[in-house]
């Protein structure tokens, strides 16, 4: 093996290792499930009926998992506690106060 043909993050697995071990996990899975997931040749690779629909499920399962992921971090991201202010008046007038019944409102808790 040549030293370019690993990439950062890998360790000393090769591209050859990664792939036998993603298509270990496939077999894995088929044989889980007691079915074929993809109709292999030794040119093509297609996704049987079962595979389509193990597919379809499960881009929905993680999509539904980033929507939360999402709302989640959102709730977590929302201002908390006192904010306490300490300026001039004349930097409170002209700057703080205009924004401040803005931002009371976006944030009421």
């Amino acid at each position: 093996m040549r030293r370019g043909d690993r990439k950062p993050g890998q360790g000393g697995r090769t591209p050859g290792d990664i792939q036998r071990n993603h298509l270990r996990h496939v077999s894995d899975l088929e044989e889980a499930l007691g079915c074929r997931l993809f109709q292999r040749t030794t040119r093509k690779l297609r996704l049987t009926e079962s595979g389509m629909l193990c597919l379809e499920r499960l881009t929905r399962s993680l999509d539904e998992i980033d929507e939360l992921t999402q709302l989640i971090q959102a709730e977590n991201n929302q201002p908390r506690g006192t904010l306490r202010i300490s300026s001039t008046t004349q930097f409170w007038v002209r700057k703080i106060a205009p924004v401040l019944s803005s931002f009371l409102r976006q944030h009421r808790s």
